[in-house]
This record gives C-alpha cells, sequence and structure tokens, in this order.
C-alpha cells in the first residue's frame, strides 16, 4: 500500500457519511481507507497534484476537513479533534509545497 520511498506524515480517524474511515497523509500521497467486515477494504487514493482545496471547519473542539479534488469531488471528513485537524492540514500543505519543489527540479 505504500511505496519504498514514500513516507507516512500523519494518520487519523474520522467520519466520512457517518462511517469510521481512517485517513493516511504521505508525501506522496492521501490515502483513504474504509474497514468493511464482509467485503475487506475501501480504499481511494489521491495524488497531493489532485488536491485543489481544503477546507477546514470548527465547532468548538471538533473539526472537520472538506478536501475538494481536481476532478470535483469533495469529500468531508467529520468528527476530528481541532488539533489533530489542523495538524493534517499543515503537513498537507507542507507535503505539497515540498512536492511542487521536487517537480520543478526535473522541469529545470
Amino acid at each position: 500500500m505504500i511505496f519504498d520511498l514514500e513516507k507516512m506524515l500523519y494518520l487519523i480517524v474520522g467520519s466520512i457519511d457517518n462511517e469510521p474511515w481512517l485517513l493516511l497523509l504521505t508525501d506522496q500521497r492521501i490515502i483513504m481507507i474504509q474497514k468493511e467486515t464482509e467485503m475487506g477494504s475501501f480504499i481511494q487514493q489521491y495524488g497531493l497534484e489532485e488536491v485543489n482545496d481544503l477546507k477546514l471547519d470548527s465547532f468548538g473542539k471538533i473539526a472537520a476537513l472538506t478536501f475538494i479534488f481536481e476532478n470535483k469531488s469533495l469529500i468531508k471528513v467529520d468528527y476530528l479533534s481541532l488539533k489533530q485537524a489542523n495538524e493534517f492540514g499543515r503537513l498537507l500543505v507542507e507535503a505539497i509545497e515540498n512536492w511542487t519543489n521536487k517537480l520543478d527540479q526535473f522541469l529545470v
């Protein structure tokens, strides 16, 4: 699931459509995993280049992250702690910046 040269940056559990999902941020992708009991697990993955926007909503100490991807899909992850949501967002922005800088080096 993780490539040899890929680094895990952060891991959180949240709710998508009232179902628990695990969100894994790496230096290359966002991987979302929903554990299924009978059918195995459902996995969605998005490259960092596919992230168009990220929105943080907070309600006291509870937060939600809304991801908007290049293909216009929108995924809202609810029931996160505000601290976890902030850290995930900060690390995502850093990962995208690092990925973009690496890409720029190949284009020069």
